[in-house]
């Protein structure tokens, strides 16, 4: 659940999807195949303890996530190549572009080493959306 909604995911969703008109978004099943991972292999002991403690607190907030999601982005962000700050303000920078302006630019294959990418999800749930597929 972490690994999904944090915004090194979301800034990658934000590249990927289809842009519709002034703030219409689509982001297709294959869109998710697509997202880079951190390696959770490399993660210590305590930081998937935390991420599996905040997934799970995120997954009963109904609001002011916006905190949860922070924290989450902080610990992963111990294992990006691409800090908190400007991922966040680079994801910030997109959805606004999107709602009206220009690109912000951070190539999505940089933001973590060795990581992998998401394959056999059948339900999940990013940000307050759920997709449910087939796999």
């Amino acid at each position: 659940m972490s690994l999904l909604n944090n915004y090194y995911t979301f800034y990658q969703l934000e590249n990927l999807g289809k842009r519709y008109g002034k703030d219409l978004f689509k982001i297709q099943k294959y869109y998710l195949n697509k997202i880079k991972l951190p390696d959770v292999d490399k993660f210590s002991n305590k930081d998937k303890a935390k991420l599996e403690i905040l997934g799970e607190k995120l997954s009963n907030q109904i609001s002011n996530q916006e905190k949860t999601i922070i924290e989450i982005s902080n610990v992963i962000s111990n294992y990006s190549n691409i800090s908190f700050e400007e991922i966040n303000n680079s994801f910030k920078n997109l959805r606004n572009d999107r709602l009206g302006g220009n690109m912000s630019e951070i190539n999505v294959v940089s933001l973590f080493s060795g990581g992998g990418e998401i394959n056999g999800l059948c339900t999940t749930r990013i940000y307050n959306y759920e997709w449910s597929y087939y796999c």
